[in-house]
């Protein structure tokens, strides 16, 4: 089986040994004492994305595609050409939307500890919360009184 499919994208030997090529060529121009940046710039790097995106990246693909005969455009050079962009388009406010979007408080907490342990001293801020959390926490719990019921000891003993 000289095939290869990953996640439904078929790698077939024609591509491999594309890459192949591209290797020797690159050893090559090393070899010889060429600083060729356009070749550096051709190095393939892989990335993994999930489901949706790659179903996002297929629907960009087939839309530039359509009705385009001057070429044809594969999922990693559309891939490329949003990087490029969006990396010339890049901004604060899509930064801040990023963070937001993978924000994870377990790393925050990791993040404060390890310099909590660097400094010695805990921020003020998560220093109370802590306390806070203790009390919550450490406080007694309060018996619950039990309900008299109607057994109740008569006693006839008068004095």
């Amino acid at each position: 089986m000289n095939d290869m499919k990953v996640k439904g994208i078929e790698l077939n030997n024609e591509y491999k040994n594309r890459n192949e090529e591209l290797g020797e060529e690159n050893k090559r121009s090393n070899k010889e004492g060429e600083n060729n940046s356009e070749s550096k710039d051709q190095e393939l790097q892989r990335i993994t994305v999930n489901k949706s995106a790659g179903m996002a990246l297929s629907f960009v693909m087939d839309q530039v595609n359509e009705g385009f005969i001057g070429g044809k455009v594969n999922r990693t050079q559309i891939a490329n050409w949003i990087m490029i962009k969006f990396r010339e388009a890049l901004n604060d406010a899509a930064v801040k939307e990023i963070r937001m979007e993978y924000f994870d408080e377990v790393a925050v907490l990791e993040s404060i500890l390890r310099q909590a342990k660097e400094s010695g001293k805990v921020p003020s801020e998560f220093k109370s919360l802590l306390q806070k959390q203790m009390v919550l926490d450490e406080a007694p719990k309060k018996k619950t009184k039990k309900v008299l019921t109607e057994s109740v000891i008569k006693d006839d003993n008068e004095i």
